[in-house]
């Protein structure tokens, strides 16, 4: 599996995901350290994010056909995030965690193993579109977006 930082290729070839973006609509460029165009990791708390799988209630759904989170038990590709609530309850999240694979090696390209997209431990992440204090950890040190040339990834602004 590679994650790609564009919408016109495909996210994860495994499960041949196409046009597929994370939106997180902040109005700024999230990933300023890699020089991201037309921000591919978006969360838009108003309209669906996957529109080939249609999203709701802000779950992001990666269409595929086995489970990502071992600890949460989610199939079918869905990105719910290691909780017993919702994960996105209008604006109230904290503690929440991307968790991609506990176990074994989820990106293949990049030998990720246990990676984690932590998306601020503490504080709100989304109040609408107005992201305070995000943090992507990315739980690594190999190259994760080969597209973009980011090593020892840690976006944690």
């Amino acid at each position: 599996m590679c994650l790609y930082i564009n919408a016109r290729y495909k996210v994860f070839k495994d499960v041949r995901v196409y046009e597929m973006c994370l939106y997180i609509n902040v109005g700024y460029k999230v990933f300023k350290d890699v020089r991201v165009y037309e921000m591919c990791l978006y969360i838009n708390a108003g309209y669906k994010v996957f529109k080939d799988v249609g999203v709701y209630e802000m779950c992001f759904y990666i269409n595929a056909g086995y489970k990502v989170f071992k600890d949460v038990g989610v199939y079918e590709m869905c990105l719910y995030i290691n909780t017993g609530y919702k994960v996105f309850k209008d604006v109230g999240v904290y503690e929440m965690c991307l968790y991609i694979n506990a176990g074994y090696k989820d990106f293949k390209d990049v030998g990720v193993y246990e990676m984690c997209f932590y998306i601020n431990a503490g504080y709100k992440v989304f109040k609408d579109v107005g992201v305070y204090e995000l943090y992507l950890y990315i739980n690594t040190g190999y190259k994760v977006f080969k597209d973009v040339g980011v090593y020892e990834m840690c976006l944690n602004n």
